[in-house]
């Protein structure tokens, strides 16, 4: 659809590039762009393009604010700048079960055909929350401070 209206406008032969300069990366500030009908759509062809060394560092720091389906019970999208991976991706620090008020990007993105570790090195790239730092992890367990 979108390489058709390229070559209608003069576009000889619209890149994959240009389909996520002109099209992906304006669109994920929308706030419906990234939906349940095409994460995995999306996702996928931007891992293939990623497996390929087709994004550059300029895209994939664009690419932050990419909507990730997680999951939690209501299924919703966050940035991937502010989820965590759940441990099927195999992450350093697993936190899944441990700490429960933490965004877990779904599984489902692993039913693609690619493996746990290229989803993860990708996901990693879209600047995924990979640590703890102090300041949140309180705010998120909400403790009491200690008292002598």
């Amino acid at each position: 659809m979108i390489y058709d209206w390229l070559k209608v406008v003069g576009v000889k032969e619209p890149s994959e590039i240009a389909y996520v300069s002109n099209v992906i990366i304006p669109g994920i500030r929308q706030e419906n762009f990234i939906n349940e009908s095409n994460f995995l759509q999306v996702t996928r062809y931007l891992l293939r393009l990623f497996k390929e060394n087709l994004l550059d560092e300029e895209m994939l720091e664009c690419l932050r604010e990419i909507k990730l389906k997680t999951k939690d019970s209501k299924q919703t999208f966050k940035s991937a700048q502010f989820c965590y991976l759940s441990n099927r991706y195999n992450p350093q620090i697993k936190i899944e079960g441990v700490i429960k008020e933490v965004t877990l990007v779904s599984e489902e993105y692993l039913n693609s055909g690619s493996s746990e570790l290229e989803w993860s090195l990708f996901l990693r790239q879209l600047k995924l929350r990979t640590g703890l730092r102090l300041k949140p992890l309180i705010r998120i367990m909400h403790l009491v401070p200690f008292e002598n």
